[in-house]
């Protein structure tokens, strides 16, 4: 009896590759830290490409199905579900946000995921989703209270100007005392 490739969802493709991963692996769980299970390749960059232009969000319902089914048996830590879980989360941030990645990545780590790629990649999307919080508070906070927020952005102007002024009247004060 074979697999059949419509079950789950069609995310048995998924099943397969674990396998194959299994094999080749050779038993190192080292293996699953630098080869993705799913032999996707999203760069090493900050921010993870879709450099072959798979269909991510095919593959990320596949993942939730499969994982779905995997985490409800296996308890942390796990190299393949580890793995598969940090896939999630860069496609999560190509496809969802960086919050989402984020989380998702935090479980991979809970998992057993360790790699400077997801140190970096996390680094670089904590910087991102606190600029992100920072506009939206700001801006939510300038749209609740606009004369206020106007108000603010008056007296500043005007500090800077007085400010200038007194720069360059020191400045031209200077130059003819020389």
């Amino acid at each position: 009896m074979g697999i059949n490739p419509e079950s789950h969802h069609s995310s048995e493709w998924i099943h397969v590759k674990i396998l194959e991963a299994k094999l080749n692996s050779k038993g190192n769980p080292q293996y699953f830290q630098t080869h993705s299970i799913l032999g996707l390749d999203f760069g090493e960059g900050e921010t993870p490409q879709n450099i072959h232009n798979i269909d991510l969000i095919a593959v990320r319902a596949n993942l939730y199905e499969q994982l779905g089914e995997r985490m409800s048996f296996v308890e942390p830590k796990d190299p393949i579900v580890a793995q598969l879980i940090f896939d999630l989360g860069n496609i999560n941030a190509m496809t969802i946000d960086v919050k989402s990645a984020l989380q998702v990545y935090e479980i991979a780590e809970k998992y057993g995921f360790s790699s400077e790629l997801l140190d970096k990649r996390r680094k670089h999307f904590e910087a991102l989703q606190w600029q992100a919080e920072f506009m939206n508070t700001t801006v939510g906070w300038a749209k609740a209270n606009p004369i206020v927020a106007f108000l603010l952005l008056l007296v500043s102007s005007v500090a800077f100007i007085l400010w200038l002024i007194f720069v360059v009247q020191k400045y031209r004060s200077k130059k003819a005392g020389k």
